[in-house]
């Protein structure tokens, strides 16, 4: 039998009342029945609500997730492993891949020697959820040799076209080395993943025959919940528990698919129906949650999407239609009318604007509460409203407007390491373990050392940016010096673990209890409890920690140990955490691609074909990832209850203004058009007084620079470094404080001076020989600080083969006419004095001079090449030197390709207004942080207030309003 059932219809009833009924009349013993969901606490849920029914024998009904049924089997057997999560199988393999254990030459960068670690291991995951193992893959490669398959996407489109098929080929066979590498190792050391778990379980079941009629007779009634979440992998593993008694029972809702990123899909309906062509098909349609303008609403969205099909008979009852109300159904048996108020649509000129309506509107209606009859006040109440966002970014704002309030909030899944508390401590123990100077600086803020951030600056401005040597100067530093240092003595003598060190650095530097840091406490716990951990010391878990962070991993309270008792206020989450939960009141962010929906992210590697699943969506990878994000959004539209508040700001458009995505859509929906109320946000005031201050160091960050930074001469790569964040150019410029060396710099010197020599031998009229050139780099490269000897090694061998590619492609033609080489200038541009350097002037014929720029990093394409601010300054500089710049180019040397353009005036004028608007704000004093991407890569993130997750201690509210508040919540996990 095959249940969909609609948001809000009540599934977890259904699986309730037919595990009772199978038992309670006979027809099953508790100990035959097995009832999969999809998580622990769901699994608990369900066993209490039974045990409630059943009593004792209710108790006998296993309940569980695949993975935790496989884990039970595997153990069983004899066959268990260590389990590496997502990130700890990225640390364990950065780890092999310093030591030369991962047979990589295309897959790696030395830049960033892990780039394409995600992209591998999303591949081998998407592998195991279709239960490919590395023999399957291998196999796959040969028949591409062969050519009986064609060639897979094994780089991103626009380089897939240039690749010849031997190098598509060489790709291939790169990655079936390192998957049966991986898997190899894993083996060798008895860990897995929890795709593992399926994969082997699955194995074991078809390799023994009377381990499989074992299992059968365990599992005659199967019955599957959250079908939509389910993968191929599972789907065939619950095939096999199955048999021929076909005993299977599964409910889900494929419009509440929002896990593509961990194999599942809608079309596991589809696939259910293929592989049981006999199924019976009933659908839930009557919504105990939401009012019908609710459910209009949602539908009209969802409606987009593609529908069950199968070769099922019954496929008819399968097919999507509105949700009805069950709750106004019930109110007009009664005679009642229940309120049912419109979908709310707010459109804001900014996400300021935005963030201060949402406030607003949550005040005003819980105030609004207190002239209500009594009996309608519960639904007012802090926790029944919801904040819900699609990236944690977007919610920063929300969070200021609601503390200037004094409104209480709880946000989930928040990062503690980006809370001061949290930074703090990392802080300490960086300190304590290495002694680098951005964790002394955040240390020196702790108020016990009464550092006072003028006078530190002006320290560190004289010591040239050596935090240490600053400090000294300072009564205060001494004693932090001091303190870190016998504490450092101490955690050694002692042979502490990272945990107990922890501990201990929490008591010396008398940091206060929070819920952040007992989250960090835990995590440090639950860390050496991994197989990773081999010493369990500091040294080893910082180490693991800085790997963790860049495999994408956050320290949050795991979802399973959520606290069941929270405090009456605001609930702020993603969509994603939102799933399975209901509100009287829900608040949609950022309704605004690429906001809501995001952008879809090509990966790296394509799963072909051949090797996926009839389970398998069969669209393109494009429209499916904006068919998931439509699932998405209207699992966010079907967690209200009673109102519905979808919030954006205003589109780009001319001819049409509105968001663009999904809420356009919405809004052009003839069908959802009686049931939506939109209007324009009001212009509350923003930026009111937050109710937690920044912490001491953030403080630091914002303190207005102590001389004129607008005197300071600007070049090409300050003023490109201003326009991405203003506030690493004060730092850089006021603060003195310099990032950890990176390689990508060192690298970046070493190949500018080999080039340099080449092409001074050049102008010289003496060419060097290839050797000559190598041992002029290899020299350069021996002078410069690496991050670690492995990044040394991979910048060296790339070097070599770049210069070899570089040589051979320089000597085939005639060399260019050398003017000169690194040519410093200085001129004045929108006022401003900009200084640099040109990497190669040639001589063109006539009056004109062609421009090189060196690029050892990305390769530039065309549209960099027109784009580029640098190109820009440099042909006005040529420009105001007397120069005739008819060409700039930039020379990749990653694949030895040059990528020409030209500047036009009009193009010029451009790029000195531009160079004067930056000028103009660095003398106004705009240094404001400015958060993007690259803040990924930032050496002074944990000093960032802009990054900072502020725990907004929030006073109760004097006003009637307040009645039933928690005496003082704040944001917490």
């Amino acid at each position: 039998m095959l249940v969909v059932a609609g948001a809000g219809t009540g599934k977890t009833t259904v699986l309730v009342e037919r595990l009772v009924r199978l038992v309670s009349s006979g027809e099953a013993k508790p100990e035959e029945v097995f009832a999969i969901t999809y998580t622990k606490n769901a699994a608990q849920q369900l066993k209490d609500r039974v045990r409630e029914r059943l009593g004792a024998r209710g108790a006998k009904i296993w309940t569980g997730n695949f993975h935790a049924y496989c884990y039970e089997l595997l153990k069983r057997h004899r066959r268990n492993f260590g389990i590496l999560e997502p990130n700890d199988l990225w640390v364990y393999l950065r780890r092999r891949m310093a030591r030369r254990e991962l047979p990589l030459e295309r897959y790696i960068r030395a830049a960033a020697p892990a780039v394409f670690l995600n992209d591998l291991l999303t591949f081998f995951e998407r592998c195991h959820d279709e239960l490919v193992d590395a023999a399957r893959y291998e196999l796959y490669v040969q028949q591409v040799a062969a050519g009986e398959l064609p060639p897979p996407r094994v780089a991103r489109q626009k380089e897939q076209d240039a690749l010849s098929d031997d190098e598509k080929l060489a790709r291939c066979r790169e990655i079936a080395r390192v998957f049966r590498a991986v898997e190899q190792m894993l083996a060798r050391e008895k860990l897995g993943t929890f795709g593992h778990q399926i994969t082997r379980a699955v194995s074991l079941l078809r390799e023994k025959p009377e381990v499989l009629d074992a299992e059968r007779r365990r599992a005659r009634y199967l019955l599957i919940d959250e079908f939509q979440d389910a993968n191929f992998a599972q789907i065939e593993l619950a095939t096999l528990l199955a048999g021929d008694e076909r005993n299977i029972f599964a409910v889900g809702d494929p419009d509440q698919a929002i896990y593509q990123f961990r194999g599942a899909s809608s079309a596991a309906f589809d696939e259910f129906l293929r592989r049981f062509p006999e199924t019976r098909a009933v659908t839930l349609r009557e919504n105990r949650r939401s009012t019908s303008p609710i459910l209009t609403c949602a539908h009209s969205v969802i409606r987009r999407n593609p529908e069950i099909s199968g070769p099922s008979a019954q496929v008819s009852e399968l097919k999507r239609r509105r949700l009805e109300s069950g709750r106004e159904a019930d109110a007009k048996e009664r005679s009642e009318t229940l309120p049912r108020e419109p979908v709310n649509v707010v459109i804001a000129t900014s996400v300021e604007e935005e963030a201060a309506n949402i406030a607003e509107a949550i005040g005003r209606m819980q105030e609004a509460s207190s002239c209500r009859c009594p009996e309608q006040r519960h639904l007012f109440g802090w926790c029944n409203f919801a904040v819900l966002y699609r990236q944690h970014r977007h919610r920063e704002e929300v969070i200021r407007e609601l503390a200037a309030r004094r409104i209480p909030f709880v946000v989930k899944a928040l990062d503690v390491l980006d809370t001061p508390e949290g930074r703090d401590a990392i802080a300490l123990m960086r300190a304590v373990a290495t002694g680098d100077g951005i964790s002394q600086f955040r240390a020196a803020a702790l108020p016990q050392y009464s550092i006072r951030g003028e006078e530190f600056r002006e320290r560190l401005a004289l010591h040239r940016g050596k935090v240490a040597e600053a400090l000294a100067d300072l009564e205060g530093g001494k004693a932090l010096l001091q303190e870190v240092a016998s504490t450092r003595e101490e955690v050694r003598r002692r042979q502490l673990s990272a945990s107990a060190a922890l501990h201990f650095i929490e008591r010396r530097f008398a940091l206060s209890d929070s819920e952040p840091l007992r989250v960090l406490r835990e995590f440090v716990e639950r860390w050496r409890e991994k197989p990773l951990a081999v010493r369990g010391d500091l040294d080893e878990f910082l180490e693991y920690l800085d790997w963790y962070v860049e495999s994408g991993g956050r320290v949050a309270r795991p979802e399973d140990d959520e606290d069941t008792a929270v405090p009456d206020a605001v609930r702020l989450m993603s969509v994603h955490g939102a799933k399975g939960l209901e509100f009287q009141h829900v608040f949609v962010l950022r309704v605004i691609k690429p906001g809501f929906p995001t952008s879809h992210r090509e990966p790296l590697f394509e799963m072909p074909n051949e090797l996926r699943g009839p389970a398998a969506p069969a669209t393109d990878p494009e429209l499916q990832h904006y068919e998931e994000e439509r699932r998405l959004f209207y699992v966010a539209m079907t967690r209200a209850r009673d109102t519905l508040t979808l919030s954006s700001k205003r589109g780009a458009g001319k001819k049409d203004p509105s968001p663009p995505g999904y809420l356009r859509e919405l809004l052009t929906d003839r069908e959802a058009a009686p049931f939506l109320r939109q209007r324009a946000a009001e212009p509350y005031a923003t930026g009111l007084a937050a109710a937690a201050p920044a912490s001491a160091v953030a403080a630091w960050m914002e303190l207005p620079p102590m001389r004129r930074l607008d005197l300071d001469p600007l070049s090409a790569t300050a003023i490109e470094n201003y326009d991405r964040c203003p506030l690493k150019y004060k730092m850089e410029r006021d603060w003195k404080l310099p990032e950890e060396p990176a390689g990508a710099l060192s690298n970046g010197w070493a190949m500018h001076t080999a080039l340099k020599a080449f092409f001074d031998a050049v102008q010289a009229g003496r060419p060097m020989t290839e050797p000559e050139l190598q041992a002029c780099f290899a020299a350069a490269s021996a002078s410069v600080q690496f991050e670690d000897e492995f990044q040394r090694e991979l910048y060296a061998q790339q070097g070599r083969q770049q210069l070899h590619e570089f040589y051979e492609l320089v000597t085939r033609s005639p060399f260019p006419r050398v003017q000169a080489t690194e040519q410093r200038f200085q001129v004045e541009v929108g006022g401003a004095k900009v200084v640099g350097r040109f990497d190669r002037v040639d001589t063109l014929d006539g009056a004109g001079v062609a421009i090189t720029d060196y690029k050892s990093g990305r390769p530039r394409d065309d549209d960099d090449a027109d784009r580029s601010l640098q190109l820009s300054v440099y042909a006005l500089a040529a420009t105001k030197l007397g120069m005739r710049p008819e060409r700039l180019a930039f020379f990749n040397l990653e694949n030895s390709s040059t990528v020409t353009t030209t500047r036009s005036a009009s193009d010029l004028r451009s790029a000195e207004n531009k160079i004067a608007e930056i000028a103009s704000a660095i003398a106004a004093g705009k240094f404001q942080a400015r958060p993007g991407y690259h803040c990924g890569w930032c050496g002074w993130r944990s000093l960032c207030p802009e990054t900072e997750e502020r725990l907004f201690q929030i006073a109760p509210r004097s006003d009637a309003a307040s009645a039933g508040a928690d005496e003082s919540p704040q944001t917490k996990d």
